[in-house]
């Protein structure tokens, strides 16, 4: 009986189960690309504004006094 049961177990647990994961894992990955979004816009507004003041910085050396 079990190896009968067993099987239609794992069918209706896998039916139950599918669209729930699919849900958590679209929401997983979008929260995912939310992140990385916003780690990627630190580093970007980091490294202009770094160079933002090297370029600022070299300008007022070669201005004179």
């Amino acid at each position: 009986l079990q190896q009968q049961v067993d099987p239609m177990l794992e069918d209706r647990l896998r039916t139950a189960l599918t669209p729930m994961l699919e849900r958590l894992m679209q929401s997983l990955l979008q929260e995912a690309r939310d992140e990385l979004a916003l780690t990627l816009r630190d580093v970007v507004a980091a490294a202009v504004s770094r160079e933002l003041e090297r370029h600022q910085g070299a300008s007022d050396r070669s201005e004179p006094v």
